[in-house]
C-alpha cells in the first residue's frame, strides 16, 4: 500500500472516530486520573522530581500507554487545557501520563543553564523505564509511545534515537525545516526575559535564563486564525517559561546533529502537524505541513532508520494541536495512527 493511501486510511478512521470521546452525560467517566511524582537524576548527580497526571480508561488497564510531552511555554495542562487528549486517549482505550518536564509545571525547578535539550531527554528516558517497570500506577507497561508537540518533540525525538526504548514515536508541531528568519523572529519580536513578565515574573525568581511569550503574542506564534478567542484567552493565561539553555541545545538537535536525534530512531514514526503552522513550516528554507505528501516529502528523508513513517496534516490547525478547532481530528488520528501500528 503507498503512502498516500495509508495516510488517506488513516485520517479516514479518524474523523470515523472524532464521535467516539462523546459520551452521554450518565455514562461512566472515560478516565481515571491520579497525581504522581518519579524521583530522577539531571545530569547523573543532580536529585529531582518530574510531576505528572496518569490517567486510564475507567474500569481497564490498558495494554500501551501514551508519554505526553508538552512544549516550550507550557506545561502539562497543554493536553487538557483547551480540548482533554486523556480523556480521548482514554475512550479510545489507552492509558497517558502527561509530565511537567523539569523546570516547569510542578516538576522540580532547577537553574535554568541546567536545562537542557539533552537533560529533558534523559529525563524521559528515566519516566519511560518507570513505566516499564510498574512505578506509575502499579502497572508495568511493555508498550510505550512517546507523544510530543515542538520542542517536547525534539526532546523526544532525541530520546526514541538515543536510547531506544519506545514502541512508537508521534511527533507534533515540529518538522526539520525550522527556518532560520523564523527562529530570529521568534526571539527578537516575541520572547522576552520571564523576570520582566508580570504574569510569570514572579515564579522566575532571578533566573534571567528562562523566556516567555510576550502578552498577547500567543496567537501569532502558536495558535494561528482558526483558533477562538477563548482558547487564546486561555493559552495566554496559563502560559509559562522556556529555557534558553534547552532553547539552544534544541536547535542543534535540529540542524547540526540530525545523526544522533531521528536517524537513529528505529520505532515507527507519525508527524501530525497543523496545516497552517507557521512556526516550523514557513519561512525562507521552511517546508509547507499543508498536506501529508508535503510533510512526508520534507520529512522522510531525516528517519532512515524507523520501521515505518507517516505524515498527516491536521486542516484548520496550527502550531499547537490541542487549541485548535481540530484537536478532537488531530487525537484521534494518532490514536487511529497507533491502532494501525497494533498498540
Amino acid at each position: 500500500m503507498n503512502s498516500a493511501r495509508r495516510v488517506g486510511l488513516v485520517l479516514a478512521a479518524a474523523l470515523a472516530a472524532v464521535t467516539v470521546v462523546v459520551s452521554p452525560a450518565n455514562a461512566e467517566p472515560a478516565k481515571s486520573c491520579t497525581e504522581v511524582d518519579l524521583p530522577v537524576t539531571a545530569d547523573l548527580v543532580v536529585a529531582a522530581q518530574v510531576h505528572g497526571t496518569y490517567c486510564t480508561p475507567a474500569g481497564r488497564q490498558p495494554r500501551t500507554v501514551q508519554l505526553l510531552v508538552h512544549g516550550a511555554t507550557y506545561d502539562r495542562h497543554y493536553w487538557d487545557e483547551a480540548f482533554d487528549v486523556p480523556a480521548a486517549a482514554a475512550a479510545d482505550g489507552y492509558a497517558t501520563l502527561a509530565i511537567d518536564k523539569l523546570g516547569y509545571g510542578e516538576s522540580a525547578h532547577l537553574p535554568s543553564v541546567l536545562i537542557t535539550a539533552e537533560t529533558e531527554s534523559a529525563v524521559l528516558h528515566q519516566v519511560i523505564t518507570a513505566l516499564r517497570h510498574g512505578a506509575v500506577g502499579g502497572h508495568a507497561y511493555d508498550r510505550v509511545a512517546l507523544v510530543g508537540h515542538s520542542l517536547g518533540s525534539i526532546e523526544t525525538m532525541a530520546e526514541a534515537g538515543t536510547y531506544r526504548d519506545v514502541d512508537y514515536l508521534v511527533l507534533t508541531g515540529m518538522t526539520h525545516h525550522l527556518s532560520p528568519d523564523i527562529l530570529a523572529q521568534t526571539f527578537t519580536r516575541h520572547l522576552y526575559p520571564a523576570v520582566l513578565d508580570a504574569q510569570v515574573g514572579p515564579t522566575a525568581g532571578l533566573d534571567a535564563g528562562l523566556l516567555t511569550t510576550l502578552p498577547g503574542h500567543r496567537r501569532t506564534l502558536f495558535d494561528g486564525d482558526n483558533a477562538s478567542a477563548s482558547a487564546v484567552a486561555r493559552d495566554e493565561a496559563t502560559k509559562s517559561v522556556l529555557s534558553a539553555t534547552e532553547a539552544d541545545g534544541a536547535v542543534q538537535a535540529l540542524s547540526v546533529l540530525p545523526a544522533t536525534n531521528s536517524f537513529a530512531v528505529t520505532a515507527p514514526v507519525l508527524i501530525a502537524n497543523g496545516a497552517a503552522d507557521t512556526l516550523f513550516c514557513a519561512g525562507a528554507l521552511g517546508h509547507p505541513c499543508t498536506t501529508a505528501a508535503a510533510i512526508t516529502q520534507a520529512e522522510r528523508g531525516f528517519f532512515p532508520s524507523a520501521a515505518s513513517f507517516t505524515a498527516a496534516a491536521i486542516p484548520g490547525a496550527a502550531h499547537s494541536l490541542t487549541l485548535s478547532p481540530a484537536a478532537a481530528l488531530a487525537t484521534s488520528t494518532i490514536d487511529s495512527w497507533l491502532t494501525t501500528q497494533g498498540a
